[in-house]
Parts: structure tokens; C-alpha cells; sequence
């Protein structure tokens, strides 16, 4: 019976009797070729054209997949922190006006001295001529207020301010004026050539737009500010 079986079942697959050794076409123990072993040569036809070069996911993904071609990402934060809390427009307007004020004390105190006394006492008749020492000591008090300015502003508010980072007025308010990168003074030289350029704007009458530019600027700058890389910022040692 089990013979009967192994029978049945080699004539539904169409395979020789391998086990039993029955006469097949090979004779004794031949069996066959599985039918994917038969298939001649080029049989299986290449993949369609649509999938010879899939492109990868990973690479070269056409632009239009998404959308248009995505730029890179960028850093979106703030590219600058202040050292300090920045000081206000108006701490800073009032820290000039003291320092301007002693400024002025300091050089034309000594020179109206000088200039007034002599004026009052050679103001004698109309049309008459003052002696010449009393208009030598008027030009010498001129000259000593105006040369006074100058060096009071360039050496206090300018070698002695990029120095210490500080002046009276601005002790006052609380408030330093230090390097944007690092938080300390800018030192003597760049203190100078900030208060140097100040006074040139000032004599071009274009000082007061550099005044009013902390006001729309980020960092709160003045043209003299961005020019030396400097910032004006509350103090915090003496706040």
C-alpha cells in the first residue's frame, strides 16, 4: 500500500521515483531537474526600465518632493549679548550733561575770570581803545577757555573714561562704558580716538543724530560707539 502511495504521488508531481529507484528515463536513481534548474539560459527577463536605477531614499531626493529645495537651517537666536543690562537713552543723556557741565566749570571758570575783570575795567569812553595788555589778557582767556575744552574733553572723557570706563556723570547714573565683547574698558586709546571723533561730529553739526541713534539701535550705539566697538551698560558694581 505505502508503494501504491509513493506511486500516486510521483505521477501527480511529474517526478521520478528517487527513493524507490524505479525505471525513469535516467535509469536507476535518476531524477528530474526541479523545474527552476531547467530554465534556459535568459529565461528570467530584467526588471522594467522604471525600476533598473531605484534612487535611494537617502540619496538626491528630487526637490520637488517636498516642495522647492530647502535651504539650509540657521540659527535664528540673537548673534550678540550684551555684557550687562544696557543702559537707558536717558541715563546716558544725563551722565553727559554733568560731565559737560564740569567740563565747562573746570575750563571757562578760570578764563571768564580773567576776561571779565579786564572787559570791566578798560570800558572807558566810546571809541576809545582798550590798552593793549587788557586785549592780550581777553585773547589769552579766550584761547585758554576754548584749548581748555578740548583737552578736558579728550583727556576726561576720553583717555581717563576708556581707562577707568566711568566718569563723575556717569557714576551718578550708575552706568559704565565698556567693550562690547568682553564687558571691560576699552582702554586709553580707544577712549581717545571715541571722544576725538565725537568732537568732530560736533563740529560738523551732525552730533546730535548720533545722539538720538541709541534710541532705534539695537545695541543702543552711537556712531562712535559701533566705530570703536563700545556699549554703554548699568554698572553693576555700583548699583
Amino acid at each position: 500500500m505505502l508503494r501504491s502511495v509513493r506511486e500516486a504521488l510521483t505521477r501527480r508531481s511529474g517526478v521520478g521515483d528517487v527513493v524507490a529507484g524505479g525505471g525513469g528515463q535516467g535509469g536507476a536513481g535518476w531524477a528530474p531537474r526541479p523545474a527552476w534548474e531547467r530554465a534556459a539560459p535568459g529565461a528570467y527577463e530584467p526588471a522594467p526600465s522604471g525600476y533598473e536605477h531605484a534612487p535611494s531614499s537617502y540619496e538626491h531626493a528630487p526637490d520637488d518632493l517636498y516642495g522647492a529645495a530647502q535651504p539650509p537651517y540657521e540659527y535664528a537666536g540673537p548673534a550678540w549679548w550684551p555684557p550687562a543690562p544696557l543702559a537707558g537713552w536717558g541715563q546716558r543723556l544725563a551722565a553727559r550733561l554733568i560731565d559737560t557741565l564740569l567740563v565747562l566749570l573746570v575750563t571757562l571758570l578760570p578764563a571768564l575770570s580773567v576776561v571779565i575783570p579786564v572787559a570791566a575795567s578798560t570800558g572807558g569812553e566810546a571809541g576809545s581803545s582798550p590798552p593793549g595788555w587788557a586785549v592780550a589778557a581777553i585773547v589769552l582767556g579766550v584761547v585758554y577757555g576754548l584749548i581748555g575744552q578740548i583737552v578736558g574733553y579728550l583727556w576726561y572723557l576720553g583717555w581717563r573714561q576708556g581707562e577707568t570706563g566711568t566718569t563723575v556723570g556717569k557714576r551718578a547714573m550708575r552706568i559704565a562704558l565698556v567693550d562690547l565683547s568682553t564687558g571691560q574698558p576699552v582702554g586709553a586709546m580707544r577712549g581717545l580716538g571715541r571722544e576725538g571723533l565725537r568732537l568732530l561730529l560736533g563740529s560738523a553739526s551732525i552730533s546730535i543724530l548720533s545722539y538720538l541713534w541709541p534710541l532705534w539701535d539695537a545695541k543702543r550705539q552711537t556712531w562712535e560707539d559701533m566705530v570703536f566697538k563700545s556699549v554703554v551698560v548699568r554698572d553693576r558694581q555700583g548699583a
